[in-house]
């Protein structure tokens, strides 16, 4: 049994403040928690201070970003009634000030937007030259480099081809100068054999004549030993 329930909530909704500690260390659960913190009146000072923080964040400032922003306090249908309230405020902020300006004042802020729009499109068009400047650059560059290394792979391929002639060209010779090298091995194994024949004969001659020569010193050493014996 928590003591005092309905006084603190009394309490709290008059104060216009609800601190969740306080609310815990009296025992009420989250539930309870958030209907009390619920309940706690929401201003329209605190809303526009709500947006104005979400919008510097860079977000929406949707109902339910707005709760979440005054700590999940107040109803939805209060939230965006105060939120529609705001916006009213500042169409009505913008309308007034649209109908206060003298026209000659709205004549120069007309002059000096025209001045802005032409100095703004004037450096817009100086970097957009800059750039395809840069970028007509780039891609002369780049062609340079391409035709440069077309230029040296066609010289390749030239010295390659010119290698590759030269390399038929000697292969072609090696296999004449092969074929020479066997044609000539062909005709000395040929004369070594036609040597070796003529050697061979040119013994047997010497043989048959030097058997002749001894068969001629027979003879004569006969022939002159016949009239000796005659006398």
């Amino acid at each position: 049994m928590r003591p005092h329930r309905h006084i603190f909530e009394s309490y709290s909704l008059y104060a216009g403040r609800t601190d969740r500690n306080l609310l815990f260390r009296s025992g009420y659960s989250l539930q309870e928690q958030e209907m009390i913190m619920s309940r706690r009146g929401i201003s329209k000072e605190s809303v526009q201070a709500a947006v104005t923080a979400i919008l510097s964040r860079g977000d929406q400032p949707t109902a339910l970003a707005v709760r979440q922003e005054l700590g999940n306090t107040g109803s939805m249908s209060t939230i965006c009634r105060l939120l529609r309230s705001i916006d009213e405020d500042a169409a009505a902020s913008r309308t007034e000030l649209d109908t206060d300006l003298p026209e000659t004042l709205l004549a120069a802020f007309q002059i000096n937007l025209k001045e802005l729009w032409k100095t703004a499109t004037g450096i817009a068009s100086t970097e957009i030259k800059a750039i395809r400047d840069s970028a007509s650059e780039s891609v002369e560059s780049s062609e340079k480099r391409l035709r440069d290394s077309i230029n040296a792979m066609e010289a390749l391929e030239a010295e390659f081809s010119e290698c590759e002639s030269e390399l038929r060209k000697s292969i072609t010779r090696y296999k004449s100068l092969h074929a020479k090298n066997a044609s000539l091995k062909a005709e000395l194994k040929q004369m070594e054999k036609l040597y070796q024949e003529t050697v061979c004969r040119l013994d047997a001659y010497t043989e048959r004549f030097e058997k002749a020569l001894s068969r001629l010193d027979a003879t004569e050493k006969e022939s002159s030993g016949a009239p000796q014996e005659r006398r």
